[in-house]
């Protein structure tokens, strides 16, 4: 038996900034040295060149701080545009050491500086929509939870801006990571226009989904062809819920 709670509990040390230990620095190193060879790869023009230099990788490497996660948004921001000029805008940008915050705050003013207040509004929603949600979000089902206010072209553009901080998934839409999350439900620098409001969120998504129940809902709605079957009795009725309910509606 343990004396005391404390004999039980091994300290665990996470260094950042300052106190980052060499081989977190390292592998963060190889990682950006492997990751943008990757990038080079698909450029012909890039294929047989130095890019980025190793004093840019190392200037990176310090910048991240021994965070993981910053190194690893900045790999999928520079893979979304012409991968010289978006390296060089995280260069020029001159982020603090290890801010994720600041980093995030980048990202969203160089996807969304120059959007309407309407669009930012949309944006604002879909973020708040996969917070809320908690789980998976399928993107057809925010178009029909806001036909009227998010369109296809809309948040297909929304979620090209996001794409270094989403799941590379063509079919569901969520974070890739929590701190995320965190910068834009807790974070003080989160700009105003996009910070997540959990009670007015909530409140707009019960809204919504009473207004789907409403039009979508209505007697016998796998078209069963008896009410006497119990419903695993019911041939195939995985099948037939996917087929008659769709998935905003299962989720209102």
């Amino acid at each position: 038996m343990f004396q005391s709670i404390s004999d039980s509990i091994a300290t665990i040390e996470l260094f950042t900034c300052s106190a980052v230990s060499v081989e977190s620095s390292s592998d963060i190193g190889l990682y950006l040295s492997s990751s943008f060879a990757r990038v080079r790869q698909g450029y012909s023009s890039l294929s047989a060149s130095e890019w980025p230099s190793k004093e840019i990788i190392q200037g990176l490497t310090d910048q991240a701080a021994g965070l993981f996660i910053w190194a690893k948004t900045i790999v999928e921001f520079v893979k979304q545009g012409d991968p010289i000029e978006q390296l060089e805008q995280i260069v020029l940008g001159n982020l603090s050491k290890g801010s994720i915050d600041e980093l995030y705050c980048f990202i969203l003013k160089m996807a969304f500086n120059t959007s309407s207040s309407d669009m930012k509004k949309a944006i604002q929603t879909t973020t708040g929509t996969i917070i809320a949600v908690k789980t998976p979000v399928l993107s057809n089902d925010i178009l029909q939870l806001y036909p009227l206010f998010i369109s296809p072209t809309r948040l297909e553009y929304i979620c090209n801006g996001l794409k270094s901080v989403m799941v590379a998934d063509s079919v569901t839409l969520q974070f890739s990571h929590q701190s995320f999350v965190d910068f834009l439900t807790f974070s003080q620098n989160c700009p105003p226009e996009y910070q997540f409001h959990k009670d007015v969120q909530n409140q707009q998504l019960c809204i919504t989904c009473l207004e789907v129940m409403e039009l979508n809902l209505h007697f016998n709605i796998c078209g069963l062809q008896t009410s006497y079957l119990r419903n695993d009795g019911v041939p195939d009725i995985k099948l037939v819920i996917e087929k008659c309910i769709p998935s905003q509606l299962c989720y209102a």
